[in-house]
Order: structure tokens, then sequence, then C-alpha cells
């Protein structure tokens, strides 16, 4: 009989999400079984550790994203909020423009009606000298 031998690759996906593996021990006079025992026996530690890591990256990034959103949106309120603020500035000072020309034609209806009451006065005044 012959086997096909098909080499299959992991997909990569799934190299990324591989648990870290415990090295072997460098210690020089120890042999192996003994280094992998003590690796297997640390293993429990160092998951609970990356676990822990990981959780923490995984608040982080949940925060970062929180963070970009909250930006974004405050961002848009700022411009909504500024742009308002510079429409009433410039209702008010169309506003308070119009307030003075107004001020300013009574004021000219004012001195005409004075200048003509004056003219009248003094004409009497010369009627009656």
């Amino acid at each position: 009989r012959q086997f096909a031998v098909v080499a299959s690759s992991p997909p990569p996906s799934a190299a990324v999400h591989e648990p870290m593996r415990p090295r072997p021990s460098r210690a020089v006079g120890r042999s192996t079984e003994l280094a992998g025992q003590e690796a297997h026996a640390r293993r429990p530690e160092l998951d609970g550790k990356l676990a822990h890591a990981r959780e923490g990256l995984q608040r982080l990034f949940g925060a970062l994203r929180l963070r970009r959103s909250a930006e974004a949106a405050f961002a848009s309120w700022r411009t909504f909020a500024e742009c308002a603020q510079g429409r009433r500035r410039e209702a008010l000072f169309d506003a308070m423009g119009s307030q003075v020309r107004s001020f300013r034609r009574a004021a000219e209806v004012v001195e005409l009606r004075c200048d003509r009451l004056l003219c009248l006065l003094v004409a009497r005044q010369r009627r009656q000298a």
C-alpha cells in the first residue's frame, strides 16, 4: 500500500492564538525529564499570569475603543456647539447693530423736531418784540 503524505500547515490565525509552550530548561547537569517536570509544574502559574495579562490587554483595548468613540462624539458635539455659539454671537451683534441704528434715527428725529421748535420760539419772540 502507498499512502499519500499531505503536508498541511495550520491556518495563520491558529498559529497566532496558540498558547505559549514552556521552554526546555537550560540547566546544566539536569536530565531533560526533570526539566520537563519543572516546566509542567510551573505551567498553571504561567497560564494564570498569561490569562491575567490577556484579560488586562482586552480591558485596555476596550477602554481605548471607548475613548476613541468618546473623542469622536465629543469632537462632533464641540463642532456643533461652536457653530451654534457663532450663530448666537452673530445674531446678538446684528440685533445690537439694528438697535444702534434705530436709536440714531430716533435721535435725528428728536434733533430735527427740537430745531423746528427752536425756530418757532425764535419767530414768536421776534413777533412779540
